[in-house]
């Protein structure tokens, strides 16, 4: 292996890397409680569980947050069923 290679692929590293701590940091904090209504009481420990995560996996991050569904809502029928039960 060459060393332009070498600089080539740590470069494209960091570059993968710089883009998912911004895509990972404004996931956590806006994106997540946004999109995923069990998210929405996390507190700092629970944020900084998912954020590697968010990091590396990156544009599935990007592609979850611009499908725009929510996910871990209550709906009528969970909300009849708990009613039920009690």
């Amino acid at each position: 292996m060459s060393i332009a290679l070498a600089n080539t692929i740590l470069a494209a590293a960091a570059i993968y890397g710089a883009i998912g701590l911004i895509v990972g940091l404004v996931f956590v904090f806006l994106v997540a409680p946004r999109i995923d209504v069990a998210a929405r009481g996390g507190g700092i420990f629970f944020r900084a569980a998912i954020l590697p995560a968010s990091i590396g996996l990156w544009p599935l991050v990007l592609i979850r947050a611009f499908s725009g569904r929510v996910i871990n809502a209550p709906t009528d029928e969970t909300d009849k069923a708990f009613n039920d039960a009690s």
